[in-house]
């Protein structure tokens, strides 16, 4: 699966997002890159510092609405709040 990244892209989520849920809803969508492809992706992480976030593979991307693979790279999908920091954000994961 081919990897689309882009520099300082970061939002936050606009409705809260239960644990359950695959899509988001972000403040702003255009700081995250476009999936062109039907198989790319790029890492997001949702919420604040180094120990208290969820990583997630973003496969797609429409306006504001990112569709995401939950509780990647050892983490657990949860719930969060609105207002909630998201980010693309390189992980170990991503590199191996």
């Amino acid at each position: 699966m081919p990897l689309r990244l882009t520099n300082n892209a970061r939002s936050s989520l606009a409705a809260a997002l239960p644990a359950s849920a695959s899509q988001a809803q972000v403040g702003a969508g255009s700081p995250f890159p476009a999936l062109i492809l039907e198989d790319e992706w790029f890492p997001v992480t949702i919420g604040a510092g180094q120990t208290d976030i969820e990583v997630c593979r973003c496969t797609g991307r429409v306006g504001t609405t990112l569709t995401l693979e939950r509780g990647a790279e050892g983490t657990t999908a949860r719930d969060w709040p609105a207002g909630t920091p998201v980010e693309l954000r390189l992980t170990a994961g991503t590199i191996t």
